[in-house]
Protein backbone atom coordinates (compact mmCIF):
# COMPACT_ATOMS: atom_id res chain seq x y z
CA UNK A 1 0.00 0.00 0.00
CA UNK A 2 1.44 3.72 -1.12
CA UNK A 3 0.23 6.57 1.46
CA UNK A 4 1.28 10.28 0.36
CA UNK A 5 0.73 12.93 2.53
CA UNK A 6 2.06 16.05 1.05
CA UNK A 7 1.14 20.04 0.68
CA UNK A 8 -0.05 20.77 -2.55
CA UNK A 9 2.91 22.18 -3.96
CA UNK A 10 4.79 19.25 -3.33
CA UNK A 11 1.89 17.02 -4.62
CA UNK A 12 2.25 18.59 -7.80
CA UNK A 13 6.11 18.64 -7.78
CA UNK A 14 5.95 14.68 -6.27
CA UNK A 15 3.48 14.46 -10.04
CA UNK A 16 5.93 16.08 -11.91
CA UNK A 17 8.95 13.93 -11.18
CA UNK A 18 6.73 10.86 -11.71
CA UNK A 19 5.93 11.97 -15.13
CA UNK A 20 9.64 12.55 -16.12
CA UNK A 21 10.17 9.31 -14.33
CA UNK A 22 7.56 7.53 -16.13
CA UNK A 23 5.41 9.75 -18.78
CA UNK A 24 4.44 8.89 -22.13
CA UNK A 25 4.08 11.63 -24.27
CA UNK A 26 2.03 9.55 -27.09
CA UNK A 27 1.24 10.41 -30.87
CA UNK A 28 -0.15 8.05 -32.94
CA UNK A 29 -2.96 7.41 -35.88
CA UNK A 30 -6.27 5.30 -35.82
CA UNK A 31 -7.86 3.77 -38.80
CA UNK A 32 -11.53 4.11 -39.16
CA UNK A 33 -13.33 2.72 -42.31
CA UNK A 34 -9.61 3.43 -44.25
CA UNK A 35 -9.70 6.81 -42.79
CA UNK A 36 -6.25 7.76 -41.10
CA UNK A 37 -6.75 9.78 -37.99
CA UNK A 38 -4.21 11.43 -35.24
CA UNK A 39 -4.53 10.71 -32.12
CA UNK A 40 -2.95 12.23 -29.02
CA UNK A 41 -2.69 10.85 -25.61
CA UNK A 42 -0.22 11.05 -21.96
CA UNK A 43 0.25 7.77 -20.51
CA UNK A 44 1.46 6.43 -17.31
CA UNK A 45 2.43 2.71 -16.91
CA UNK A 46 2.86 1.29 -13.07
CA UNK A 47 3.00 -2.19 -11.46
CA UNK A 48 0.91 -0.54 -8.64
CA UNK A 49 -2.91 0.68 -9.10
CA UNK A 50 -2.55 2.86 -6.00
CA UNK A 51 0.08 5.16 -6.95
CA UNK A 52 -1.83 5.42 -10.45
CA UNK A 53 -4.82 6.43 -8.05
CA UNK A 54 -2.78 8.91 -6.35
CA UNK A 55 -2.16 10.54 -9.55
CA UNK A 56 -5.59 10.33 -10.92
CA UNK A 57 -6.86 12.24 -7.84
CA UNK A 58 -3.73 15.03 -8.29
CA UNK A 59 -5.26 15.24 -11.97
CA UNK A 60 -9.06 15.37 -10.55
CA UNK A 61 -7.91 18.12 -7.95
CA UNK A 62 -6.98 20.23 -11.46
CA UNK A 63 -10.25 19.52 -13.20
CA UNK A 64 -8.22 17.03 -15.41
CA UNK A 65 -9.95 14.06 -16.61
CA UNK A 66 -7.65 10.68 -16.34
CA UNK A 67 -8.56 6.84 -16.76
CA UNK A 68 -7.00 3.88 -15.18
CA UNK A 69 -7.00 0.33 -16.33
CA UNK A 70 -5.38 -2.93 -16.55
CA UNK A 71 -2.40 -4.43 -18.87
CA UNK A 72 -2.37 -7.76 -17.53
CA UNK A 73 0.24 -9.08 -20.19
CA UNK A 74 1.92 -5.76 -20.90
CA UNK A 75 5.77 -7.02 -21.37
CA UNK A 76 7.84 -4.30 -20.06
CA UNK A 77 10.47 -4.25 -17.34
CA UNK A 78 8.83 -5.60 -14.57
CA UNK A 79 9.17 -9.13 -16.77
CA UNK A 80 5.39 -9.58 -18.31
CA UNK A 81 4.05 -9.27 -14.68
CA UNK A 82 1.21 -6.96 -16.00
CA UNK A 83 0.58 -3.21 -15.07
CA UNK A 84 -1.91 -0.72 -14.83
CA UNK A 85 -1.95 2.16 -16.61
CA UNK A 86 -3.13 5.98 -16.53
CA UNK A 87 -4.32 8.01 -19.64
CA UNK A 88 -5.45 11.22 -20.48
CA UNK A 89 -6.89 11.47 -24.68
CA UNK A 90 -9.53 14.22 -24.16
CA UNK A 91 -8.56 17.08 -26.21
CA UNK A 92 -9.21 19.52 -23.38
CA UNK A 93 -7.74 17.42 -20.59
CA UNK A 94 -4.72 17.31 -22.48
CA UNK A 95 -4.95 21.27 -22.58
CA UNK A 96 -4.88 21.49 -19.33
CA UNK A 97 -2.29 19.19 -18.40
CA UNK A 98 -0.24 21.22 -20.80
CA UNK A 99 -1.13 24.39 -18.57
CA UNK A 100 0.10 22.27 -15.32
CA UNK A 101 3.31 20.90 -16.93
CA UNK A 102 4.16 24.21 -18.10
CA UNK A 103 3.76 26.02 -14.94
CA UNK A 104 6.07 23.55 -12.97
CA UNK A 105 9.82 23.09 -13.34
CA UNK A 106 10.67 20.55 -14.78
CA UNK A 107 14.49 18.59 -14.27
CA UNK A 108 15.32 16.24 -16.95
CA UNK A 109 15.20 15.67 -20.55
CA UNK A 110 11.66 14.57 -21.06
CA UNK A 111 11.11 18.11 -20.95
CA UNK A 112 12.13 17.68 -24.85
CA UNK A 113 9.51 14.96 -25.34
CA UNK A 114 7.32 17.14 -23.50
CA UNK A 115 7.89 20.17 -26.02
CA UNK A 116 7.36 18.17 -29.48
CA UNK A 117 4.08 16.29 -28.15
CA UNK A 118 2.89 19.86 -27.73
CA UNK A 119 3.61 20.56 -31.10
CA UNK A 120 1.68 16.91 -31.98
CA UNK A 121 -1.02 18.27 -29.66
CA UNK A 122 -1.36 21.64 -31.38
CA UNK A 123 -1.36 20.12 -34.81
CA UNK A 124 -4.95 18.88 -33.94
CA UNK A 125 -6.70 22.41 -33.99
CA UNK A 126 -5.89 22.57 -37.96
CA UNK A 127 -7.05 19.55 -39.75
CA UNK A 128 -5.33 17.99 -42.25
CA UNK A 129 -4.38 19.70 -45.40
CA UNK A 130 -2.45 16.73 -47.50
CA UNK A 131 -0.37 13.75 -46.24
CA UNK A 132 2.83 15.93 -45.96
CA UNK A 133 0.79 17.36 -42.80
CA UNK A 134 0.34 13.50 -41.70
CA UNK A 135 4.17 13.22 -42.51
CA UNK A 136 5.08 15.96 -40.40
CA UNK A 137 2.71 14.33 -37.47
CA UNK A 138 4.62 10.80 -37.99
CA UNK A 139 7.92 12.72 -37.79
CA UNK A 140 7.49 14.50 -34.93
CA UNK A 141 6.28 11.15 -33.32
CA UNK A 142 9.39 9.78 -34.01
CA UNK A 143 11.31 12.54 -32.62
CA UNK A 144 9.55 11.85 -29.58
CA UNK A 145 10.60 8.40 -29.43
CA UNK A 146 13.68 7.90 -31.09
CA UNK A 147 14.11 4.14 -29.92
CA UNK A 148 10.72 2.80 -31.30
CA UNK A 149 12.07 3.89 -34.73
CA UNK A 150 12.86 0.41 -36.03
CA UNK A 151 9.10 -1.10 -34.78
CA UNK A 152 7.01 1.89 -35.52
CA UNK A 153 5.39 1.41 -38.59
CA UNK A 154 3.76 5.22 -39.28
CA UNK A 155 6.69 6.03 -40.98
CA UNK A 156 6.93 9.26 -43.78
CA UNK A 157 8.03 6.34 -45.93
CA UNK A 158 4.86 4.09 -44.70
CA UNK A 159 2.24 6.88 -45.09
CA UNK A 160 3.93 7.98 -48.86
CA UNK A 161 3.36 4.23 -50.04
CA UNK A 162 -0.09 3.74 -48.39
CA UNK A 163 -1.74 6.76 -48.21
CA UNK A 164 -3.19 9.17 -50.17
CA UNK A 165 -5.57 12.51 -49.60
CA UNK A 166 -9.00 12.23 -50.97
CA UNK A 167 -12.11 14.39 -50.99
CA UNK A 168 -10.22 16.02 -47.44
CA UNK A 169 -9.29 12.84 -46.07
CA UNK A 170 -6.22 10.84 -45.73
CA UNK A 171 -7.28 7.71 -46.79
CA UNK A 172 -5.07 4.29 -45.83
CA UNK A 173 -4.80 2.92 -49.49
CA UNK A 174 -4.37 -0.68 -48.69
CA UNK A 175 -5.71 -1.80 -44.86
CA UNK A 176 -4.17 -5.13 -45.43
CA UNK A 177 -0.17 -3.19 -45.22
CA UNK A 178 -1.93 -2.08 -42.02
Amino acid sequence: MVILILGDNMDLNWLLGFIEGEGCFNLSFHIRNNYVYRFVEFQLAQGEREVLEKVKDLLASQNIQSHIYDVPNYSSSRGGQGSWHLTISKHSDLIKLVKLLESLEWHSKKRMSFEKWKRGLDMLSTSVRSVEDLKAFAKLSLDINPKGKGKYKWTPEFIDENCSFKDGWVVLNNSRGY
